[in-house]
């Protein structure tokens, strides 16, 4: 009687993770070290 319901839209956002994360917020360093983390690897995972 309603008509249809699109259960899925709430599954998508429009909207920037990073305007999302205040710039001193943890996430940010942990990002800064995955990247150095990754970086000194990334040779090795080229090459896999």
């Amino acid at each position: 009687m309603r008509g249809e319901v699109d259960l899925q839209s709430s599954m998508f956002h429009d909207f920037s993770v990073e305007s999302r994360i205040p710039a001193n917020h943890r996430l940010r360093l942990v990002n800064k070290l995955a990247d150095l983390a990754l970086s000194a690897i990334f040779a090795e995972l080229d090459g896999l």
